[in-house]
């Protein structure tokens, strides 16, 4: 109600207009993330199309046997995990993209920028609804386990297929190039994430680095 919305705080009136733009962003991305898909299932990859319908049933799910508490806490737990993501990819490793389809890597890249950029969002959204220590760690944990599953499962799809057309030599030096990414990955991800178990961890504690600042004015 208007009444409502005049004995908001300011920092929860920021916080809500912070939500409204999240929203708008992550619509943008949904959109050209499913054009994306489209073209890949064209190219054959279309084995990787049922999980479209595993993810949705997966967060509807969600949605009906979690409080919304719970899934503000998984929503702040998947945008803390994006945010060490985009600091690999932009800090620790620029060089994967050398040489790659900037269809691809403009389309990566602008996406966990945006993800960096809008970081807080989630994050301030439970702390004002619950703010729960115990129920941020269980979000996070939930929001771990169901990226890794589902990623791990789309990998190995799309591995099998590129595969096909390669020699045993060919798919030998693939394998050892995802083992090396993994390493790099983890090496670089895991022992930051340990920052989410901070009491007081807050997303805004991370400033911006230059790189993904570029990127956010360039997209």
């Amino acid at each position: 109600s208007r009444r409502g919305l005049d004995e908001l705080s300011e920092q929860e009136r920021n916080v809500l207009e912070d939500i409204s733009l999240f929203v708008k962003q992550e619509t943008n991305h949904a959109h050209l993330h499913a054009s994306f898909n489209r073209e890949m299932y064209a190219r054959g990859y279309g084995a990787v199309k049922p999980y479209e319908g595993k993810l949705k049933d997966y967060y509807q799910k969600l949605r009906e046997e979690k409080s919304l508490a719970f899934n503000l806490a998984y929503c702040a737990g998947f945008e803390n995990i994006a945010l060490f993501s985009a600091k690999f990819v932009f800090i620790a490793a620029p060089d994967l993209f050398e040489g790659g389809d900037p269809r691809m890597t403009d389309l990566f890249k602008w996406h966990l920028a945006e993800e960096f950029e809008h970081r807080t969002v989630a994050h301030a959204a439970f702390m004002m609804y619950s703010g729960s220590y115990w129920l941020r760690l269980k979000g996070a944990w939930e929001a771990f386990k169901s990226l890794n599953k589902f990623q791990g499962d789309i990998l190995e799809i799309i591995l099998a297929a590129d595969r096909e057309t390669m020699t045993a030599e060919e798919i030998k030096a693939s394998k050892r190039r995802v083992k090396q990414l993994k390493g790099r990955m983890g090496f670089f991800v895991l022992p930051r994430l340990f920052q989410i178990l901070l009491p007081n961890y807050d997303p805004s504690q991370h400033e911006m680095p230059a790189n993904i600042r570029s990127s956010l004015l360039k997209y």
